[in-house]
């Protein structure tokens, strides 16, 4: 079952085709199948076809268990050496015509000692066609006492009721004493741990710690002090000090017949164990088949995993903001010369890996490396008024992020409606577990337009609440409009509270001034809308969504700083989503002091007496703070007409995108 459970975990985190692994027992490859088929995987299937011969040591190498994860009875070892090569081809061609017949979408024929026997396995797999059942007895080679999901009735048959091991129930019992964070003992245990300083990392107290934890441990665990553990999320197992790979997510599919270690014979696999103990509690087994441990945190190591558990510090920790990366955005000058130059080539493109779909595949990589929860796609600006071309488009860069982002699902956003259908059904177009993604468009007309699409696809909402680019729209006025649009989303329509964001919409902070006497600025507004939202009992469960790099165009420098400033003011409002370059993980670190400062007077600028002349002096002072002195011109050289020569005037620099570094010209690289 844990491999079962781990081939659906690698579906949903973008594996595209599966390999099986070589073995002799068509019951076997039956199930799988018949597995995929019951849990609507729609996904192609290699059958591994291995020509097994006494011609090499591999048979008597997988009989040994020197070859972890292949296995010959001692019957099929028995059977080999009582049979020509051409028995051997024959088993081989048996089960390439096997794998054909249930349905899978080729084999990958190994063992060959030449082209001949390639073509002669496939030649007698034609003549053998559907009649491959003719040949089970010699496509059955079990181990003893080996599983099989369904018995000879082709039922699934009840699984063993098993007591919960002594060593589970203790460690249920400590974890909730000390390190469940709903327990008394947590709270204690972080109190005392601030108190003695050992929290910081350092000193004394932190090292007696850390030195009295490492030693329990190493006893209970075999551990590696890796400071990042994961026990809990495998039920009272440590898969690096327990499993001879170290993996975070057990078993490798090295594992013998009888569950013992294929790397350490000596060893039970701790995928088995974990399997075994997660099997004696309620949910345990769901809990299995759905957690994807994510990569311990290197920098962790040789460090206190208590104190990092306890200090929020380890892969526990939860990130303040919902990371919606915005890196494939036809706007942004350089990656959009990028998008443009992929469309142009057409076809073309889809074989340079190393061209501007290599570029955009890396982005997409990127992004899902360094955590995004969803990937944007943005591609409007390369479709004119064209809403034919931007749903083309848009179908091909959705279709990018799901074979290259790791299952890390699109926001697909665009003022087209056509574009938001297509991207929505080309995310859905394989069948495949997927998770839901994101529509997002800043028209609420193409809002309501997609909204009936939730019949057919499951998705998320990004919700305009709408403004003027005079004057900011009155937060009780944004609130009414996020009601009305939950309301028809969840009645209508069954979306989850969950499953919303609002959008109040950030302006530049050099632009953010009132436009009538006793007016309120954007940011306020804004700000003040999210906090409206969240007040409310019924929009509490909902997102509240800003783009960052939308309010730094203008200013003369520290782009990311004053990001980072305004997430951090944000989050104290509510803010718990972000458009945003997820490698700067804003809400994660301190902002600066002084940009604080900057990004609260325009959070305060609610059209009181004084409050608009305060924002804009902390303005003024900044980009006098920030802005480069201009360097003074050369004075001219004499020229023979001794008349002076005037620069021309300076053109004024493009606002950078806070997320990018500065994109040269090919003439200026030149």
């Amino acid at each position: 079952m844990q491999q079962y459970f781990k081939m659906e975990k690698k579906v949903v985190s973008g594996a595209r085709f599966l390999i099986t692994q070589v073995g002799w027992d068509w019951r076997k490859s039956v199930e799988l199948m018949r597995y995929l088929q019951e849990r609507s995987i729609d996904i192609p299937v290699l059958g591994n076809v291995y020509l097994l011969t006494t011609m090499t040591p591999a048979p008597r190498l997988m009989h040994d268990g020197k070859l972890p994860g292949c296995f010959v009875s001692d019957e099929l070892l028995a059977q080999l050496k009582n049979e020509s090569i051409d028995d051997h081809i024959d088993r081989a061609a048996q089960q390439v015509a096997m794998y054909q017949a249930i349905g899978a979408a080729g084999v990958d024929i190994g063992g060959l000692p030449d082209f001949a026997s390639f073509v002669k396995i496939l030649q007698r797999a034609a003549e053998i066609g559907s009649g491959w059942e003719r040949h089970k007895g010699n496509l059955h080679w079990p181990g003893r006492g080996g599983f099989y999901l369904y018995d000879e009735t082709r039922e699934q048959p009840v699984p063993t009721k098993r007591r919960k091991p002594l060593r589970r129930r203790t460690f249920n019992l400590v974890h909730r004493l000390v390190l469940d964070p709903d327990h008394a003992g947590f709270k204690v245990w972080r109190r005392f741990a601030k108190l003695t300083g050992a929290q910081k990392g350092e000193g004394l107290a932190y090292k007696s710690f850390a030195t009295l934890e490492k030693a329990i441990k190493y006893a209970a665990f075999d551990c590696q002090d890796c400071g990042d553990c994961y026990p809990p999320e495998n039920f009272g197992f440590c898969t690096r000090g327990k499993c001879e790979k170290g993996l975070n997510n057990a078993p490798c599919g090295d594992s013998t017949v009888d569950g013992q270690c294929g790397n350490n014979l000596e060893s039970r696999c701790t995928g088995e164990r974990i399997y075994e103990t997660a099997v004696t509690e309620p949910d345990g087994v769901e809990r299995l088949r759905s957690t994807i441990n994510l990569p311990r945190i290197p920098e962790l190591e040789h460090t206190s995993s208590i104190l990092n558990y306890l200090a929020g510090r380890d892969h526990t920790k939860t990130r303040p903001l919902i990371a919606v990366g915005d890196q494939i955005d036809a706007s942004h000058p350089k990656t959009g010369a990028v998008m443009k130059e992929a469309l142009e080539l057409g076809d073309e493109a889809l074989q340079q890996p190393i061209g501007p779909v290599g570029y955009i595949r890396a982005l997409i990589q990127s992004q899902a490396d360094e955590g995004a929860d969803y990937i944007a796609v943005n591609i409007d600006a390369l479709c004119d008024d064209d809403g034919q071309q931007a749903a083309r488009t848009m179908e091909q860069y959705v279709r990018w992020v799901r074979d290259h982002g790791g299952g890390i699902p699109p926001c697909i956003d665009s003022v087209f409606d056509e574009a938001l259908a297509a991207g929505l059904k080309a995310w859905y177009s394989d069948d495949q577990p997927a998770l839901p993604p994101l529509l997002s468009s800043i028209r609420a007309e193409a809002i309501k337009k997609v909204m009936p699409l939730r019949q057919e696809h499951d998705f998320g909402l990004v919700g305009p609440l709408g403004h003027t680019s005079t004057n900011a729209i009155d937060a009780g006025e944004a609130l009414e409009q996020a009601k009305r649009l939950f309301e028809r989303a969840v009645t209508e329509y069954g979306f989850e509270a969950e499953q919303l964001f609002f959008n109040p919409v950030a302006v530049p902070l050099v632009k953010d001034e009132p436009t009538v006497p006793g007016g309120c600025g954007h940011t306020y507004s804004a700000f003040e809308t999210m906090r409206r939202i969240k007040a409310d009992a019924s929009l509490k469960r909902c997102h509240c969504l800003l783009r960052t790099s939308a309010v730094v165009p203008g200013l003369p420098g520290r782009a990311i700083g004053v990001c980072r400033a305004y997430v951090g003011k944000a989050l104290e409002y509510g803010l718990d989503a972000a458009f945003t370059n997820v490698a700067n993980h804003y809400g994660e670190s301190p902002a600066d002091p002084g940009l604080l400062e900057l990004v609260s007077a325009f959070a305060e600028m609610d059209g009181t007496s004084g409050r608009a002349e305060q924002a804009k002096k902390h303005m003024d002072k900044f980009c006098a703070a920030t802005r480069k002195p201009r360097k003074a011109p050369a004075p001219a050289g004499p020229k023979s007409n001794d008349i002076p020569i005037t620069a021309a005037p300076g053109k004024a620099k493009a606002p950078q995108d806070p997320d990018r570094a500065p994109v040269k010209s090919a003439r200026s690289a030149t």
